[in-house]
């Protein structure tokens, strides 16, 4: 599986952290210059479609789980993950993933969501729920992927959107990784 962390110039310090964190060679980071969108948060949807088109252009991988800068990953336990077509965190009432904990595409879906018009939507997660639901593939809800719980050495948690509760400091990235390696920490 390749794990896409979705990024921007302006967050090298962030992509820095994950590199001191859990990064593995698994990890791509994707900024807009890379993919030939725009940098800024309205282009999500956009870049968020070209990670797809890259995805499948340049590796065989079956799966991808794209994140976001802030969000702290297990990546052993990702790995090891049953794999379904679209998982992710249900959010609420809404019918997709939340963008923040992080979600898995299979290349089924990476090809509709790499063929859609991205143009339509001013939110990435609430793309490819929607181009996904369109097409006929249901979300799997997979509360491993946890808005407020944090990775630890005693649960089963495989991520955790950092900033769920709270503006993301980077020092949030080195806390969590201790936190997922050490109970006492």
């Amino acid at each position: 599986m390749l794990i896409a962390v979705k990024s921007c110039d302006a967050h090298w310090p962030r992509c820095a952290a994950i590199r001191d964190t859990w990064w593995t060679p698994e990890v791509h980071f994707f900024t807009g210059p890379q993919l030939g969108v725009h940098d800024h948060y309205d282009a999500l949807p956009q870049k968020t479609r070209e990670i797809c088109r890259w995805v499948l252009a340049n590796t065989k991988e079956p799966y991808a789980y794209l994140c976001d800068t802030d969000t702290y990953v297990c990546v052993p336990r990702l790995l090891a993950l049953p794999l379904s077509d679209y998982m992710g965190y249900h959010l609420y009432e809404k019918t997709y993933a939340s963008g923040g904990t992080g979600y898995v595409l299979s290349r089924k879906c990476m090809e509709i969501v790499a063929g859609c018009d991205a143009g339509r939507f001013t939110l990435e997660d609430e793309m490819v729920g929607t181009v996904l639901a369109e097409a006929g593939v249901r979300l799997v809800h997979e509360p491993r992927f946890s808005l407020f719980e944090d990775v630890l050495p005693d649960n089963h948690i495989i991520s955790r959107h950092l900033s769920s509760r709270t503006f993301f400091e980077i020092p949030m990235m080195y806390d969590a990784h201790r936190r997922a390696y050490d109970r006492a920490a």
